[in-house]
C-alpha cells in the first residue's frame, strides 16, 4: 500500500488530479482506504475523505447496467441472444435488427461511440427526455456490420439499461439496490444523491453549469433527468468502501459473508473474454485486437497486464471522470482508484497514474516484466 499509495501522491504533485482515495485488497480482505490531497481547490480547499463520494462516468457501465444484465440472465428473463428489437421493434431500424444483448455488453453492436443530445432535443415533441434520446439512437445507422469489430460506445449501453428497465419492470436504481447494493451494505452507491451524500461528492466542475449539481456525462445528465429510468453509461455514484464490496463479491464467486448476490456460473459468464475482435478505426481499416468480456475490459498490454498472467485472466474498467476498477481474478487481488480528475484537467490524464498503480501491483504478483529478447 505504501508503493500505491506514493503512485496517487505522484499523480497529485505532476497536477493530474486535486486528490483521490485509494483501496486495494485480496479475496475479502481490504487494506485501509487512504485519501490524498484535496476534493476541491477552491473556492476554499477541502480535504479528500475516506468516504468521498464520486461520478463514476463510465464505471457505471459494468457495476450498474452489466451487474442488472447478468442477473436478469440468471434469472431467465434475458440471454445473450436477445434482440433488442424483440423487446423494442422501432430498434431494428437501418438493419439493427440483429443487435443482441451480447453486442450491447461487448460493445461489438456496430452503434457509433457517442451522440449529441441536441439531437434528442430537436426531435423530442411530447416525449420525456429519456424517451427522446432512446428514440434517437434506435433511429441510428450502425458503423460496421453487428459482430464484426469493436467501437466503444456509450450508446450500447443507454440501449442496455432501457432494455434492462423494460424486462424487469423496473428501474435499475430499484432492481440494483435490492438485488445488490443494501445485501452487500453499500449505503452511498446511487444514481440519486440525498443531500447528504451530495455534500460529501468530489466535484467534476469548478464551477457547477448554471449553477446546478449535474452528472459530468452529457448524455447521463440530460437522460437522467427523472428518476423513473437510469442512464446505463455513467450517472452513478459511489465510494471506494462500496466499491470495495463489490470487487470482494466478484472475486468470491458472487459471495460476500454468506451473503449471495450472484451464483458462480454468473460471475464466471460476466468475467470471461466473449469477444475477440479488431477495434474499428474506419471503413475498411482494421485495428489492434481488443478482448471484451461481458461489461469489462480484458487486459492484454503491459502494465494493465503482466505477461505471465493467464490470458483474460486481468479485468477493469475506467471512467472519464478519473475513476477505476480493476480485478485480477487469478490472483484474486484488487484495486479501487477514485479521482475527480476532470476538476483539474478535461479532457483527464489520470491513466498514466492508473498504470503505475497497476505496474506496482503486477510486479507484486509476478515479479519483474521481462527485458525485451531477455
Amino acid at each position: 500500500m505504501k508503493k500505491l499509495d506514493d503512485k496517487v501522491d505522484e499523480g497529485i504533485h505532476e497536477g493530474v488530479y486535486p486528490g483521490g482515495v485509494l483501496l486495494a485488497g485480496h479475496g475479502d480482505e481490504a487494506s485501509r482506504i487512504i485519501a490524498s490531497g484535496q476534493s476541491r481547490t477552491e473556492p476554499v480547499p477541502e480535504p479528500m475523505a475516506e468516504n468521498t463520494i464520486f461520478d463514476l462516468a463510465s464505471v457505471s457501465k459494468v457495476m450498474g447496467t452489466a451487474t442488472m444484465t447478468m442477473l436478469l440472465i440468471e434469472d431467465g428473463k434475458l440471454a445473450l441472444d436477445t434482440r433488442v428489437s424483440e423487446i423494442f421493434p422501432g430498434y431494428a431500424a437501418n438493419g439493427k435488427d440483429d443487435v443482441m444483448v451480447r453486442h450491447l455488453l461487448t460493445h461489438s453492436s456496430g452503434l457509433k461511440p457517442y451522440e449529441n443530445w441536441k439531437r434528442a432535443e430537436e426531435k423530442r415533441g411530447e416525449d420525456t427526455q429519456d424517451q427522446a434520446l432512446f428514440n434517437q439512437i434506435a433511429s441510428l445507422e450502425k458503423r460496421y456490420p453487428t459482430g464484426e469489430h469493436i467501437l466503444y460506445s456509450c450508446l450500447n449501453y443507454l440501449s442496455l439499461a432501457r432494455l434492462n428497465e423494460a424486462v424487469a419492470g423496473e428501474s435499475q436504481q430499484e432492481f440494483l439496490t435490492r438485488r445488490v447494493w443494501k445485501p452487500l451494505g453499500m449505503k452511498d452507491t446511487t444514481y440519486h444523491l440525498t443531500e447528504e451524500q451530495h455534500s460529501r461528492l468530489a466535484p467534476p466542475f469548478r464551477e457547477w453549469p448554471d449553477g446546478s449539481v449535474r452528472i459530468h456525462d452529457p448524455l447521463a445528465n440530460y437522460y437522467s433527468v427523472g428518476e423513473d429510468h437510469c442512464s446505463g453509461n455513467a450517472g452513478l455514484y459511489s465510494t471506494a468502501a462500496d466499491m470495495g464490496l463489490y470487487c470482494k463479491m466478484i472475486v468470491g464467486e458472487g459471495e460476500l459473508n454468506g451473503t449471495r448476490i450472484m451464483k458462480p456460473q454468473t460471475v464466471e459468464k460476466m468475467t470471461t473474454v466473449h469477444a475477440t475482435l479488431p477495434k474499428y478505426i474506419g471503413k475498411d481499416k482494421k485495428g489492434d485486437t481488443w478482448n471484451r468480456a461481458l461489461g469489462w475490459h480484458a487486459y492484454s498490454d503491459w502494465p494493465w497486464t503482466h505477461p505471465a498472467a493467464p490470458a483474460g485472466a486481468v479485468i477493469g474498467h475506467t471512467g472519464y471522470t478519473g475513476t477505476f476498477l480493476w480485478i485480477n481474478r487469478e490472483t484474486k487481488d484488487w484495486i479501487v482508484f477514485l479521482t475527480n480528475s476532470v476538476y483539474s484537467k478535461d479532457p483527464p490524464v489520470t491513466s498514466t497514474i492508473r498504470k503505475r498503480l497497476t505496474a506496482v501491483m503486477l510486479e507484486e504478483e509476478y515479479g519483474p516484466v521481462p527485458e525485451p529478447g531477455g
